[in-house]
């Protein structure tokens, strides 16, 4: 477990959001997917993904 600010959070977690957005029906499609630690128990996330609207 990585508890190290400005890493990219988990793998697993990164794989369980990039699957949740690629599951919205307004998401064509996840192109980019970074992450960050900010804390213990705190991820930024940052999704680009264009929409079908």
């Amino acid at each position: 477990m990585r508890l190290l600010i400005g890493q990219q959070a988990d793998r697993r977690l990164v794989r369980a959001i990039y699957a949740r957005l690629g599951a919205a029906p307004e998401v064509q499609q996840v192109v980019d997917l970074p992450t960050m630690l900010t804390g213990t128990d705190k991820v930024l996330v940052c999704a680009r993904a264009p929409s079908v609207l």
